[in-house]
């Protein structure tokens, strides 16, 4: 059985009312592995403001009491208690709460932070599981990586990962989606090296599974990463779907066949009439966008595509005016239209959806004309403006590519350690786009100091950190230029 829970959640609101987020949870908890933070978490995420309630969804075992349970978030010596509102035993699933905390309006730093939960004898920490933020802005970002294969074996595709890291934490989107094959087979080691990578992140992840990840032992996933099989959340003015579309289907018996097993299971009929209550639900969201491993169209004359109910999403998706669906697996780029169309040369018309693939962004196996990469979908005034990366001179986006890692640096001079009060950072943009509303993070000595003076950029917040500050910083990179941003400590 699959727990389909309806809960209060203080996960960006349109106005002032907190929306629903649904989701469908792991089946495979056991009261053993419990008592355990469910939500939010480092693969599914909550973003909230100054003054907002966090709901935070517990797995326990035993009776809790609303005066033994404690909740805060951290980030290094930034340490903002909650003030507890309601804690609730739901009715959805054996041993599930809800605990409802308050977030002082004067919390402090648009930053990713800590849960950190007392439960009576336990203590209870999701690191990188909330995003404070000071508004919702009707204009978004969002990256998505694919296909990072974390292997344990192999300390490349975590590398790459780690560089495409720091490029979207220097974008600075808000939020990232990763599509799936997270790992190199599913292997608990290597949910444990990606949990450290996605630390990294200085923006909300949700991540979906993928067929990689199904392959090893799944529960490490849920454990570590999102108790989710299936879920929704609002981001401002956005409706985030998250599909997990199986593992590999398999066209005959006997062992799995790389070379013909390529398709995914995809969703069963209750996923189905999930996602249908949730699109319908989401009616009122600008931008509907939903995201999964297999793709719904692929270039492969759908050899790589989901199996089951394949034509039923595709008819809620043009219902229900999905704009995009973001997947991964075939590790290429592609564009396909709602009629299955391939889009080859120049930007694809207005409309929708439009059924994305982007190719890896870190995994060994890469198709040799792709090259390592990530996608950034821009949202504007109610509507995808674009989700294809500008390649050419021109500065016009190419018909499917996704951004290439590794055209977006910045060099701190000197090195950004912590050891010195005056830092310049010089942002290297060799893309044909801009970006606004970008991030740089300075790490300087703490000190009786009377502030900071800072060129090319804004303040947005200091964090302390034992002996040092982290100085958070705003600025703007133009396309094909370099952006420089000076801090000197007073």
């Amino acid at each position: 059985m699959i727990w389909a829970l309806t809960v209060l959640a203080a996960v960006a609101p349109r106005g002032q009312d907190a929306p629903e987020q649904r989701g469908r949870l792991y089946e495979g908890f056991r009261a053993a592995h419990w008592p355990r933070v469910l939500q939010p978490t480092i693969g599914f995420p909550a973003i909230i403001r100054p003054g907002d309630v966090l709901t935070i969804l517990i797995g326990a075992n035993e009776p809790l009491a609303p005066d033994r349970c404690r909740a805060s978030l951290k980030r290094h010596d930034l340490d903002i208690g909650l003030f507890t509102k309601r804690l609730a035993r739901l009715n959805d699933g054996p041993g599930l709460w809800i605990l409802e905390a308050s977030v002082p309006r004067n919390a402090p730093c648009p930053l990713m932070y800590d849960v950190h939960l007392r439960l009576a004898n336990h203590s209870l920490v999701q690191p990188r599981a909330v995003m404070i933020v000071p508004h919702f802005a009707e204009d978004a970002t969002y990256i998505q990586i694919t296909d990072t294969e974390i292997n344990d074996a192999d300390p490349g595709p975590s590398e790459r990962l780690a560089r495409a890291i720091r490029e979207s934490n220097l974008i600075a989107p808000d939020a990232v989606l990763a599509t799936g094959d997270l790992t190199y087979d599913g292997q608990p080691c290597q949910f444990d090296l990606l949990v450290e990578r996605l630390k990294q992140l200085e923006v909300p992840v949700f991540t979906q599974i993928g067929n990689a990840d199904h392959h090893g032992d799944e529960s490490a996933y849920f454990q570590r990463v999102n108790a989710f099989r299936d879920y929704a959340v609002d981001v401002g003015p956005v409706h985030l779907t998250a599909l997990d579309s199986g593992t590999n289907y398999k066209v005959s018996p006997g062992p799995y066949n790389i070379m013909q097993d390529n398709q995914g299971t995809g969703l069963s009929d209750d996923q189905i009439a999930w996602l249908e209550q949730d699109l319908k639900a989401a009616n009122t969201a600008s931008v509907r966008l939903a995201f999964m491993h297999f793709p719904a169209v692929s270039p492969f004359g759908n050899r790589a595509s989901i199996h089951f109910n394949r034509d039923r999403f595709k008819t809620l998706c043009e219902r229900h005016r999905v704009a995009l669906v973001l997947a991964g697996h075939t590790h290429v780029d592609s564009v396909f239209d709602r009629k299955e169309r391939l889009h080859l040369s120049g930007p694809p018309p207005p409309g929708g959806p439009y059924y994305v693939q982007t190719a890896t962004t870190s995994s060994r196996e890469r198709a040799p004309i792709f090259p390592y990469s990530y996608r950034v979908v821009r949202i504007k005034d109610g509507r995808v403006v674009q989700f294809t990366c500008r390649i050419d001179a021109s500065g016009q986006p190419d018909a499917m590519r996704s951004t290439p890692v590794g055209r977006l640096d910045v060099h701190f001079d000197p090195p950004n350690d912590g050891r010195v009060g005056n830092i310049t950072a010089t942002v290297t943009n060799r893309l044909n786009e801009s970006f606004e509303g970008a991030r740089l993070i300075f790490r300087t000595p703490a000190g009786p100091q009377a502030g900071y003076d800072i060129e090319g950029g804004r303040l947005q917040c200091v964090v302390p950190d034992g002996p040092h500050h982290h100085i958070v910083v705003s600025t703007s990179i133009p396309a094909q230029a370099k952006a420089v941003v000076s801090l000197r400590q007073r």
